[in-house]
């Protein structure tokens, strides 16, 4: 099952698939406000279901690669990450003309 919608819904959303016992994942960001996050994460946890936010770059190569080096230990013990990513917009990262015509 997949449900889109405005991240004011997000609650709602994560209520409807929790009482099912479906894991949610949603797209950034995860809530309109801090008190609908929170609550979103505290319906998953008593429904013991899974509530994932998307983060595209966290699907990239790079980080499955140094997930898996970490994983086999290939590059000893980890006992600090910190990875920042950003970009410099949609056009520069080639969306479509549509798509960036819209955001701007």
């Amino acid at each position: 099952m997949q449900a889109f919608a405005e991240y004011s819904a997000g609650v709602d959303i994560v209520e409807a698939t929790a009482a099912k016992g479906m894991d949610v994942v949603s797209e950034k960001p995860m809530a309109a406000r801090l008190s609908q996050a929170e609550q979103m994460l505290a319906t998953a946890e008593k429904a013991g279901t899974r509530l994932m936010i998307n983060w595209p770059t966290a699907w990239g190569p790079s980080i499955k690669t140094a997930v898996q080096l970490i994983k086999t230990g290939a590059i000893g013990d980890v006992f600090y990450f910190k990875w920042r990513s950003a970009h410099n917009g949609p056009k520069e990262i080639a969306c479509s003309r549509y798509f960036y015509e819209w955001l701007y």
